[in-house]
């Protein structure tokens, strides 16, 4: 069966795993360096610096990574492996880790193609008299200015729900300051342009309006105002 476990009991507590993506980035270079349950820091590809700052050790039965540099960059190895993979559910990237590096466990996890069959066909059945915006999705984080597809309400809804975004949101929300919080979204962080389908993300690349406004109303604690709101 493919979970977290099984797939730590197969790659030494996930050293493979880190040595795998590693080696993408260093294919000349020998990548880690293992010294009991502490690995020597190493090159971040996930830095703009990429320098050996990357530290590496065996915590609970699993290999956590930090940024000796960076207090922001740390997590587990599957949160690693979610930056090179970019897999848009768990499921997904346990599946994605279990075939890359041959690991060989039985794949009980439903198909992640199938669901996204049933997401178009439940969108095929809405009535062309019904209501159906498209939207512009940006991967990765902001600094991608092309759209990685076209999406709809469906789509962006089971996007928003996805497991594998959930570390994303509990990271961000243990940031203090809103200058941290800002940073780590502009980085991290896929975007939709609930506005409309753009060729570019900018205000005049539009190709075709929702029919959506989006509004900026964090902050505003009178429910009473948000009825206003709406009527405006």
């Amino acid at each position: 069966m493919i979970t977290r476990k099984t797939i730590l009991s197969k790659t030494h507590y996930g050293l493979k795993i880190y040595s795998y993506i590693l080696r993408q980035f260093y294919p000349e270079q020998t990548i880690l360096y293992v010294n009991g349950n502490t690995c020597k820091p190493v090159i971040n590809p996930f830095t703009p610096e990429q320098r050996h700052s990357l530290s590496i050790e065996i915590v609970n039965n699993q290999g956590v990574y930090k940024d000796i540099h960076d207090k922001e960059c740390k997590g587990t190895v599957f949160d690693f492996a979610q930056l090179y993979f970019q897999m848009d559910t768990e499921d997904e990237l346990l599946i994605k880790i279990n075939d890359t590096l041959h690991l060989g466990l039985v794949n009980n996890i439903p198909d992640y193609q199938s669901n996204l069959q049933r997401i178009n066909k439940a969108l095929e059945e809405i009535p062309e008299t019904q209501w159906n915006p498209k939207f512009s999705y940006f991967s990765t984080n902001l600094y991608h200015l092309y759209p990685s597809a076209t999406v709809g309400i469906l789509e962006t809804y089971a996007m928003i729900t996805a497991t594998i975004r959930e570390y994303k949101t509990k990271t961000l929300r243990g940031f203090s300051s809103e200058r941290q919080q800002k940073e780590y979204k502009k980085n991290y962080f896929d975007y939709v342009t609930f506005s409309g389908t753009f060729t570019k993300r900018n205000n005049n690349a539009l190709i075709e309006h929702s029919g959506l406004l989006t509004v900026d109303i964090d902050g505003i604690h009178d429910t009473s105002a948000y009825c206003l709101i709406r009527e405006v």
